[in-house]
């Protein structure tokens, strides 16, 4: 950075690159508060520059950094002027205005209270599609994040909509076999397991874990997401021989993937014991739920919050 700071001055974009650089390093590093530094010298750069049409790269990566540390209105902020210099600039690239926008519907996922949340979303919607047409990939993905928005708030039929909406572009774009439709199919069953509709969630697990093992394999970790939350299903609807059998299926794929002593294995093991609490078989419950709380403590120590979640399903077991 110096380098570029003595041959082409302090000015210069490139320099704010190598502070945009510097700053990446030092969250990825840990250096939070480093990169917040690094990070305003490059909008101090920038705002020299904003007409260039690069300047929003740097608001959606400060914006990433306050989300990432608490501060939602110092990260909408950001984005919402990282869209805004994607709008502004003429020939700015479209990837980049799906990309802001998308941030911006992240932030106003995780901020609270805020009532004109569900326009502004929506604002941010209509602009992607007037720039990339109704039927553009990115806008499906913006479905997506604003579905979640909307999933997040309990809003589900208009989540149900928007996957519903991403569902039919991918399928129109990439073909009904595609990994991005299997993932529109997934959010959908997600939708539908929150309005209680179990059989049309079936159905989306089902229909995803179809397009998943034949595109990514079957010891993906995303397949067993899909059996796990289709074991969940079926666990509600009372087939319990077929949730024990997804989840196991889901146990089964992240122990190989992942190893044997990760977080998600935890979780198979806890879904395991409940299928096993609720046939009414509570020594393999048992098991399931201690296999599951050994492996939080190893990871998160014995005094976080979801070790002692464990704790209380152990305790459910208890004759």
């Amino acid at each position: 950075m110096k380098l570029c700071q003595e041959f082409i001055g302090e000015e210069s974009f490139d320099v704010a690159n190598a502070h945009f650089d510097l700053a990446l390093t030092c969250l990825c590093g840990g250096k939070d508060e480093d990169g917040q530094k690094q990070f305003q010298l490059v909008l101090e750069i920038a705002k020299d520059i904003l007409n260039s049409g690069n300047s929003s790269s740097f608001y959606n990566a400060l914006g990433a950094w306050y989300l990432k540390n608490g501060q939602a209105e110092e990260a909408k902020n950001c984005h919402e002027q990282a869209v805004e210099a994607q709008q502004k600039d003429f020939y700015s690239s479209h990837d980049d205005a799906a990309n802001s926008s998308s941030n911006l519907s992240i932030v106003y996922d995780n901020t609270v209270g805020q009532d004109p949340t569900k326009h502004r979303v929506q604002r941010a919607l209509e602009n992607i599609e007037k720039q990339l047409g109704p039927n553009h990939v990115h806008v499906a993905t913006a479905y997506c994040f604003i579905g979640a928005v909307f999933q997040s708030k309990g809003e589900l039929d208009s989540a149900k909509d928007c996957h519903q909406r991403a569902l039919e572009i991918r399928k129109r774009q990439f073909g009904p076999n595609n990994v991005y439709v299997a993932d529109s199919y997934f959010n959908l069953g997600v939708v539908h397991d929150d309005k209680g509709e179990l059989d049309l969630a079936k159905d989306c697990f089902k229909r995803a874990i179809e397009i998943q093992e034949k595109q990514i394999g079957p010891n993906h970790v995303d397949v067993a997401f899909s059996y796990s939350n289709l074991g969940v299903v079926y666990c509600k609807k009372g087939e319990l021989d077929l949730a024990k059998d997804c989840q196991q299926r889901a146990l089964d794929i992240r122990k190989i993937v992942l190893g044997p002593n990760h977080v998600e294995v935890a979780n198979c093991y806890n879904n395991l014991g409940t299928v096993y609490l609720e046939k009414d078989k509570l020594d393999l419950a048992k098991e399931c739920y201690q296999q599951g709380l050994k492996i939080r403590e190893d990871l998160l120590g014995p005094n976080h919050v979801d070790v002692g979640a464990c704790y209380s399903k152990h305790r459910s077991c208890a004759f």
